[in-house]
């Protein structure tokens, strides 16, 4: 981030100092045109005063700026002895010379406008690549920015989820409480009913023990013995009924011992419950003792950045607390229970131990035929009994299915939940082609842009090939002279147009300088999205832990329900196996009571005929059997309520078991959540990556924009050159034609004038060539007006440059070695126009001087360039030589107007052209801000 945060800065500084170094240079180039232009006023009225005092008076009064020319002209008269030929192969050479320099000069104008055309294309290439990219990261943002949408769409929906799930989970657990309650009274109820069977039991006992006392005071009275045994031949004479209450309770005894046994087993299993339990309740409640703490350590690490969290943790932590306390509730009434049925277990012991002592004391006597009667229908009732107990256990069976058949619809009602969630987020998977499709006619929109890019690019190549045709055509054509001052009206509106242009040109760079400066408050809006989207991210990802962390809970839970499950089928299987051989050994017992009864009716019959205190004595007996019998139907009835109890746990069991697999759904559906959010993050990631490429990419950009306006700037500043540079040569020509009609009178008279300076000149020169000079006055006057005629506008221009030199290097401040280098150039320059000169004429124009007089500048130029690093563009126009036109001016009567007219017209052209290539520069930025409009208003648009 920090990386991103310094380009922009960098940017802007290399911004900024490239435009002051564009504006130092625009003021360098103004103040030379003003010197230019200063002293070129000079020098036009040094000539207007020369000219009118030859006119008058006869005499030259030449002007500082003319010395070098008045000396090269002078020269001419020395050399009068040289022949005819001598001068035209003298003037045939010098004309080769500058048809070289010409060709050099046209070899550098070609490459110059080759340099121009590739930097105006690669200009024209970034700026479309600059507007591309920004339209990419346009649409990134719109990419971005939905699926933040969707993202909180979905956390969202997430939430109202598991709100309808807490709902749920509450209204669970408050029919759970309500179920809890109702079976809390019907065991009251059932309790109220145990103590007063417990208080009838009692008054039975009572009359067993009254009846016992009597049997036992008629035994005495009587002195019977008990010793009879069933085993022997019935007779009425022995009506002893001992030996079959005696073989009865030997029965009755065995099926009592048996029966605690049994109980006996019951006990244990019972303890053994009670220890199950027991480490069931210790261990859940470890579990949820270290599941709150880890809440309460997660709770704690996450307060510092998540204050809104607390709420909900805290609710959570509530919620887990509840059922904690609903869960030891739970397990306090189930010890209660299994408390009391241990309770009830030992009083019903206790009651068969009593009953077994009363029985033993109550069956010496025996029982006649209404006793059997009453057994009878004794039985029928209970047989009543048992037929309602099975009705019952049928209402029990439908009450399980009903309940197994709700179950089923709530799972059926969440398996269509889950489907319409899926078949939400085919929905979604169906919008994403469609959005796909959007993005591709977007890039098919920015295909169609680039394609009319293109199209300019190659109307631009149209025009500049007619530009070029355009120069070719107007170096052809030639225009009088009377179009000069109409020329030079357009040429004065031209440079108008120009600062017109580069004003505009800088109001250009204003705009985008302020483009820039909203492309970096871009960024940074960018990068606070980005950061908060990471700190969405990050909450996002702290919420999955969580989740993660309850779900393993949860987990661990269910595991733990499901093994309690196993155990406690396990344990139904064989208390239902302990109470089917229970159920079987009582079909027993009352086979054989039936045969006993059978047995009794058949010697009630025998003794019909008995004592009234005997059937006093068999009436008590009956109703202590009637007793006995009741007695086994509470048992029975206790058999079944306990049957009733397993029925309940199964229930719950199965109630917990549809729990466990609702979470385990819930699991399912949290890792398909998790998983997705894995794929949004690492899209996000993804999406991060390409961001900052294309930052990169905009940063590159950004440089190439700063270089391609540098760059556009100096074309400007080379053609405001090029239109100083016509102004120049055109004042140099009127120089000319001043010059030419002034030195016709005053020949004669500057060279006594100058005879001094040529002086100073020939004394580089050889002895011969003096005597020639000497000789050549003598012979011939009118030859001297033909050569200066020839020679003295090429001096006067040198002369000019010379003097733009020396102003350059005293404004720039050059180094020492490079002014000192300067000056002895600049002053063996004339030496060399005179060496020039004289070796022409004495026939001695060897191949060194050529390759001097054509390699010197550009060796001087180079020169400049490595001492001085960049110099302005006037100084390399001011440097470099004469234009074609000037040495086609040597050739022809007219040269100055000729080339005149045809450098206005390419600089007309040039003006024209580059007016229409800021004319569509324009209109194409025009088009890319509507585009980026439209798209924007495209994006406020509610998709």
């Amino acid at each position: 981030m920090e990386l991103h945060d310094y380009h922009p800065a960098h940017h802007s500084e290399e911004l900024e100092r490239r435009t002051k170094e564009t504006l130092k240079l625009q003021e360098e180039v103004e103040q030379a045109t003003k010197l230019t232009l200063e002293k070129m006023g000079r020098t036009v009225s040094s000539t207007d005063m020369s000219g009118n005092h030859i006119s008058t008076n006869h005499k030259s009064e030449v002007s500082p700026d003319f010395g070098v020319n008045t000396q090269h002209s002078y020269i001419y008269p020395i050399n009068s002895d040289v022949d005819v030929n001598v001068e035209s192969f003298l003037n045939f050479q010098g004309r080769d010379v500058l048809k070289h320099a010409l060709e050099d000069y046209s070899q550098q104008v070609s490459d110059l406008q080759k340099q121009l055309r590739e930097t105006y294309e690669l200009h024209e290439l970034q700026k479309f690549n600059f507007h591309q990219s920004i339209i990419q990261l346009e649409n990134k943002l719109q990419e971005s920015q939905n699926e933040k949408g969707i993202l909180i769409n979905l956390r969202q929906k997430d939430s109202e989820k598991n709100t309808k799930l807490m709902e749920q989970l509450q209204a669970s657990e408050e029919e759970l409480h309500l179920l809890k309650q109702a079976e809390g009274h019907k065991l009251m109820e059932a309790e109220d009913k145990v103590k007063t069977l417990n208080r009838r039991a009692e008054l039975m006992t009572q009359m067993l023990q009254d009846i016992f006392t009597r049997l036992s005071d008629s035994e005495k009275r009587s002195g019977k013995s008990s010793g009879l045994c069933y085993d022997r031949a019935f007779s009425p004479s022995q009506l002893h009924l001992g030996p079959a209450v005696e073989k009865a309770l030997l029965d009755l005894e065995n099926d009592n011992r048996g029966l605690w046994e049994k109980l006996q087993m019951v006990q244990r299993q019972l303890k053994d419950l009670q220890e199950r339990c027991q480490e069931k309740t210790e261990c859940l409640l470890q579990e949820h003792k270290e599941i709150v703490e880890q809440l309460i350590t997660s709770h704690e690490q996450e307060v510092a950045m998540l204050t809104e969290k607390l709420k909900n943790s805290q609710a959570n932590t509530d919620g887990l607390e509840h059922q904690v306390e609903i869960l030891k509730q739970q397990l306090q009434s189930q010890t209660s229970l299994h408390q009391s049925e241990m309770s009830d277990m030992e009083s019903e012991l206790s009651l068969l131990r009593s009953d077994l002592v009363e029985k033993q004391k109550s069956y010496t006597t025996k029982t006649e035929l209404r006793q059997t009667a009453e057994e009878l229908c004794q039985e029928r009732q209970q047989k009543h009994k048992l037929e309602q107990c099975s009705l019952g256990v049928q209402q029990l069976e439908n009450l399980v299915r009903s309940l197994r058949e709700q179950c089923q619809t709530h799972e059926d009602m969440e398996s269509s939940e889950v489907a319409r969630r899926l078949q939400s987020l085919d929905k979604w998977d169906a919008e994403l082609p469609l959005k796909q499709q959007e993005m591709q006619q977007g890039c098919a929109q920015l295909e169609e842009a680039h394609t009319q890019v293109q199209a300019l690019q190659t109307e631009v190549e149209l025009l500049k090939l007619r530009l070029e045709d355009g120069k070719n055509s107007g170096e052809l054509l030639m225009r009088p002279l009377v179009a000069l001052q109409q020329e030079r009206k357009s040429l004065a509106k031209q440079l108008e147009q120009l600062w017109l242009d580069n004003q505009q040109l800088r109001a250009a760079l204003l705009e985008a300088e302020q483009r820039l400066s909203a492309l970096e408050q871009e960024k940074t809006q960018q990068r606070a999205a980005l950061s908060e989207r990471a700190s969405s991210l990050h909450q996002l990802t702290l919420e999955k832990q969580q989740m993660t962390a309850e779900l393993e809970s949860e987990r661990k839970k269910l595991d733990q329900l499901e093994e309690e499950q196993e155990a406690l089928r396990e344990e139904h299987s064989r208390k239902t196996e302990e109470l089917q051989w229970q159920n079987s050994k009582l079909k027993a017992q009352r086979n054989t009571i039936r045969n006993d009864l059978e047995k009794a009716k058949s010697t009630l019959k025998a003794l019909e005929g008995a004592d009234e205190h005997g059937l006093k004595v068999a009436l008590g007996i009956q109703k202590q059997i009637t007793a006995k019998r009741e007695q086994i139907d509470l048992l029975q009835s206790r058999v079944q309520m306990l049957e009733e109890s397993t029925e309940k746990l199964t229930q719950e069991k199965n109630h917990q078991v549809m729990k466990s697999k609702r979470q385990a759904q819930m699991l399912l559906f949290e890792r398909e959540r998790r998983k997705r959010l894995e794929t949004g993050l690492e899209a996000c990631r993804s999406k991060e990556n390409l961001l900052k490429s294309e930052i990169e990419r905009l940063d590159t950009a950004l440089h190439k924009m700063s270089d391609s306006f540098v760059e556009c700037q100096e074309y400007i500043q080379k053609q405001q050159q090029e239109i100083m540079r016509l102004k120049l040569q055109h004042t140099l020509e009127l120089k000319e034609g001043q010059n030419l009609r002034s030195t016709s009178a005053t020949t004669c008279e500057q060279g006594q004038d100058i005879l001094p300076t040529n002086n100073i000149c020939t004394s580089l020169i050889t002895s011969p060539s003096i005597s020639a000079q000497v000789s050549f006055q003598a012979h011939s006057a009118s030859q001297l007006n033909i050569s200066s005629r020839k020679c003295s506008p090429v001096l006067e221009l040198r002369s000019l440059v010379k003097e733009l030199h020396s102003v350059i290097d005293m404004e720039q401040t050059p180094d020492t070695f490079y002014t000192s280098s300067r000056r002895s150039r600049n002053e063996q320059d004339p030496v060399r126009v005179c060496n020039f000169n004289k070796q022409d004429m004495s026939g001695a124009f060897s191949t060194n001087n050529e390759a001097g007089l054509r390699v010197c500048r550009p060796q001087h130029n180079s020169f400049c360039v490595a001492s001085l690093g960049r110099r302005s563009p006037v100084h390399s126009l001011l440097t470099s030589d004469l234009p074609s036109s000037i040495c086609n001016s040597l050739r022809t009567q007219s040269p100055s107007l000729t080339a005149q007219t045809s450098f206005i017209k390419q600089a007309e052209i040039a003006g024209q052209t580059c007016k229409k290539q800021q004319s569509k520069l324009t209109s194409l930025q025009n088009k890319a801000e509507d585009y980026q409009i439209k798209k924007k208003v495209l994006q406020k648009r509610p998709l």
